[in-house]
């Protein structure tokens, strides 16, 4: 008879137990977009997060936050999550999008240009212009005025464009003026070594 009564006790205080049991996932809450475009290097501002939980109540200084790379353009995602004192785990997400200013350049761009000027043959070629994955407003020309492999570095301004002195197969690459009518034509004058070119490039639509 004691023993049936200690095992009903037993399994008492287990049911007890079973219900008594905080099983419920804490809340991860965000403040400001579950979205945000952030612009390639800048400083991230955290819009901020909250936590509760059914027991513990206010969890937030608890919360950890993943790691966001600004200096890599891409889509990146931040996970904020926190654990209950019973081990239960909450966590949301949220999306970032780190992007380069000068991705308005990128594509395809018609181009002519006249090598050594005056004097050589209007020549027709396309180009092709890629904004950086690592530095903001910087971009690439490639092939630059029909030269294979030649990579011309720019970085774009508000209001302008330049290039830093370069190199194309060897020769001293500068830039002496750049002219931009509008975001989809833009004309730069060279030199490569000794002698003068113009290229004129135009943005497919």
């Amino acid at each position: 008879m004691k023993k049936i009564i200690l095992i009903l006790f037993v399994f008492s205080l287990l049911v007890i137990y079973s219900c008594s049991k905080d099983e419920s996932a804490p809340v991860v809450m965000l403040k400001g977009e579950s979205t945000i475009n952030h612009v390639l290097n800048d400083k991230f501002e955290e819009p901020g997060f909250a936590a509760f939980d059914d027991e513990d109540g206010d969890i937030t200084d608890k919360v950890t936050v993943s790691n966001l790379n600004i200096d890599k353009v891409g889509e990146q995602t931040i996970v904020y999550s926190v654990s209950d004192t019973e081990g239960n785990k909450g966590e949301t997400s949220r999306k970032v999008i780190v992007f380069n200013e000068a991705n308005i350049l990128n594509g395809s761009w018609n181009g002519e240009y006249i090598f050594p000027y005056p004097a050589g043959d209007i020549t027709q070629y396309t180009d092709n212009v890629n904004s950086s994955e690592n530095v903001n407003r910087e971009f690439i020309i490639s092939d630059f005025a029909g030269n294979t492999g030649a990579n011309i570095v720019g970085t774009m301004g508000s209001t302008s464009i330049s290039f830093e002195d370069q190199t194309i197969n060897g020769d001293a690459f500068s830039v002496q003026h750049v002219n931009i009518e509008n975001s989809t034509k833009v004309t730069i004058e060279y030199t490569i070594g000794t002698d003068k070119g113009v290229v004129v490039l135009v943005k497919n639509n």
